[in-house]
């Protein structure tokens, strides 16, 4: 985990690197591109690690013996199956 967050944090600071080179005296600019590129690795990374693993949602109309066992779990008929609205 720590060796994951340094390459992250080494990978940031090559990329402002570069970008600081290609735009000279942009420093406001480089600083949005940064930024934007931080909240969208925030944002969308639960979906990137998915992708990069191959995985898919599991639904219970594709594969009903996968969520079989969860779809009576919830405590009364009111209350929201664990993951399925």
């Amino acid at each position: 985990m720590v060796t994951t967050m340094f390459l992250i944090g080494l990978l940031y600071v090559v990329f402002v690197g570069v970008l600081l080179a290609i735009l000279r005296d942009s420093w406001f600019l480089v600083l949005v591109i940064a930024g934007g590129l931080f909240v969208v690795q925030f944002w969308f990374s639960d979906r990137i690690a998915a992708y990069s693993m191959g995985a898919r949602e599991v639904t219970p109309s594709r594969h009903p013996s996968c969520t079989a066992p969860w779809t009576g779990s919830a405590p009364s008929p009111t209350c929201p199956s664990p993951g399925w609205p």
